[in-house]
Parts: structure tokens; C-alpha cells; sequence
């Protein structure tokens, strides 16, 4: 078993303490804590892709640190099918969640086909031949000196190709939507490798150009400077880091569920719920109603009464929601009429 590098797991735990905090702006803006654009506005769109960036280069790196010096296919495989089955389970959440914004190719899928392509380099970094001559020779250990070098082999060669590669490929991959975008890759088949000009309706996207070059650049400079310092974390933020960083997958799938359970616990357990129905139903009720005809104070007075009625009636968090029963509709259809028919209600 390869050993564990605990600033690896630290950094990764740190990535995922920053994806929580911005994941949970989105729970905020959907809930209408903050404003509905808080999520798209530059800061936060900057602070998304350095967020993943960073996500998908400790992805390349952990495969330098695991295969750095041979492939070792069947970690490799325990790895991808883990990734491939945890896409499947987002893509799927995400259907029922907001079918409209499907995610069909996210951070997850991009990992786990950039670590696909990955195949060759690693293969390549110590070749089965090559290893086959290390074993019989003895020598199995980066500490023990190669007998190879005897001979003129270096087994640091082909990993240092292979690094090189890496990190041309992965700047090739960051490049290419910059130089080679067209029309042509906007058909939903292709719009996963980045290439069209424009971005699908989607909770989240990052196609393999640019974003699975980042994953390459990171196997790359691990492959490059294989020994990371023998750093043990102790203290117990730090361990709780590690443990995190060791268990990311499973967080990254859990953790929106929980961030949105506890946050709609809150509202509904302080009342907020039902303010915060109010006045965003209150704030597209005005323009609308002025819209339509209305006079600007007749409006104000209809909305702010149907909003006060509407949670006299038990139904203040009805007047947001995106489905609502047949019988709660008449009740608020009675509350609009009534509201809109007497200036003086």
C-alpha cells in the first residue's frame, strides 16, 4: 500500500472547507437569504474556478504520488470506478433537483476522464520491461542504488518524460478553448470537451478543456518532484484536515444535503421562512402589478396585503414555492382577489 502524505489530505481538507462555504452562498441566494445574484457575481465566480482548480490539481497529483513509479492498475481501477459511479449519483441527484440545469459533466466527470487520459503517461512513467529488470536485480526502493545505473539506465528517465508531457499536455488542454472554439462543439454530445462557444444550463460544468489540463499540470509537477516532505500532522485541526482530505468523495456527496437540511431547519424553526417568502413575493408583486396597469401606491398596498394575509393564513411560504396544491392555490387565488378588490382590506 502506497503511504499517505498528510499536506496532500491537509490542502485537499482546506479545498473542501472552501467548496462548503461557496456551495452554501448557493443555499443562501436559493432560500433568498442574500440576493439571488450573490453566486454569479465576479468575486464568487473567481473564487469557484480557484476551487476547482485546486480540486482537480491535488487529483493529478495524487495519481503522480500513487503511480509516479508504475502503474498500478488495479488502485487505479478501484479509483475510477469510484469517480465514475459518484458522477453518475450527481448527474442523477441533479435531474430531480433542477432537471433544467442538468449537471452533465462537472468536476467529477471531468476527474475521471482527464485521469483516464492520464493512462499512457503513467504506463510510461517506469515500463513494465524496465520494472521487470528492477525486480530481478533487486532493486525496489528510490533509497536503494539502481544496478541499472550500471548500465546507462536511468529508471528516473522515463518518469521525468513523462512529466514533461504532462505538464505540454495540460498547458495544450488549458489552451485549446482560447484557440480552437467553434459553433460546431455546441451540439449536446460535444459540449463536454469545452470547445463551443457556448456554455450549457448547468449547476455546474468544467469541461476537460481548460479543466482537465489543470489535472495534468498537477501530475506533471508531482510526477517531476516525486518526494514531498515526510510531514505527520499532530494537531487535532490538522488531523481533523487529514481526515477529511482522506475521505473528500464522500463529502463532497454528502455535504450539500446536510448544509441544506440544517439551513432550512433554521428558517423554519426562527420564522425567517416565512419573512423571507414575504418579501421576495412583496418585491416581484410591485413591479408587476405597476406592470400590468396598476397604480404604484394600489400595488404597494395589494401586495404588502396579500403578503400580510397570506401569513395570517399559515400559507407565507406557499407565495415562493414552485409547486403548490390545488386546494392552497384557491386559497391564495381568494386572498389576491380579495386584496386587489378592496383598497381599504
Amino acid at each position: 500500500m502506497k503511504p499517505r502524505f498528510d499536506a496532500v489530505d491537509v490542502a485537499r481538507g482546506l479545498a473542501l472547507i472552501a467548496m462548503a462555504a461557496y456551495h452554501f452562498t448557493w443555499d443562501l441566494a436559493f432560500y433568498g437569504v442574500v440576493e439571488r445574484s450573490t453566486p454569479f457575481t465576479p468575486p464568487m465566480r473567481l473564487a469557484s474556478h480557484a476551487i476547482g482548480a485546486a480540486f482537480l490539481a491535488l487529483a493529478g497529483l495524487s495519481l503522480a504520488l500513487a503511480h509516479g513509479r508504475g502503474l498500478r492498475p488495479r488502485p487505479f481501477a478501484i479509483r475510477l470506478t469510484k469517480i465514475a459511479a459518484a458522477s453518475v449519483a450527481v448527474t442523477a441527484a441533479s435531474y430531480f433537483i433542477a432537471p433544467t440545469a442538468l449537471i452533465g459533466f462537472g468536476i467529477l466527470h471531468c476527474i475521471g476522464a482527464a485521469s483516464l487520459l492520464t493512462l499512457p503517461l503513467l504506463m510510461a512513467t517506469f515500463p513494465p520491461p524496465l520494472r521487470g529488470r528492477v525486480r530481478e536485480q533487486g532493486f525496489l526502493s528510490p533509497r536503494q542504488p539502481s544496478p541499472l545505473k550500471r548500465e546507462g539506465v536511468s529508471p528516473a528517465a522515463p518518469r521525468k518524460t513523462s512529466a514533461l508531457a504532462a505538464l505540454a499536455g495540460g498547458v495544450l488542454l488549458v489552451a485549446a478553448p482560447f484557440i480552437w472554439s467553434s459553433p460546431a462543439f455546441n451540439q449536446p454530445w460535444l459540449v463536454w470537451l469545452g470547445l463551443g462557444t457556448e456554455p450549457p444550463s448547468t449547476l455546474d460544468w468544467r469541461p476537460l478543456m481548460p479543466w482537465g489540463g489543470v489535472l495534468w499540470i498537477g501530475l506533471g509537477l508531482g510526477l517531476l518532484n516525486p518526494r514531498l516532505p515526510a510531514w505527520t500532522a499532530r494537531a487535532a485541526p490538522s488531523r481533523a484536515l487529514v481526515f477529511a482530505g482522506r475521505h473528500s468523495l464522500a463529502i463532497y456527496l454528502i455535504h450539500q444535503p446536510i448544509l441544506i437540511g440544517l439551513l432550512s431547519s433554521a428558517l423554519f424553526l426562527t420564522g425567517a421562512n416565512d419573512r423571507l417568502a414575504s418579501e421576495a413575493y412583496v418585491k416581484a408583486c410591485r413591479p408587476a402589478c405597476v406592470e400590468a396597469g396598476g397604480e404604484i401606491a394600489a400595488c404597494e398596498h395589494a401586495c404588502a396585503c396579500v403578503a400580510r394575509d397570506a401569513k395570517s393564513a399559515g400559507l407565507a411560504s406557499r407565495l415562493s414555492a414552485s409547486q403548490v396544491a390545488d386546494a392552497e392555490r384557491k386559497r391564495l387565488g381568494a386572498i389576491v382577489e380579495a386584496c386587489g378588490a378592496d383598497p381599504d382590506h
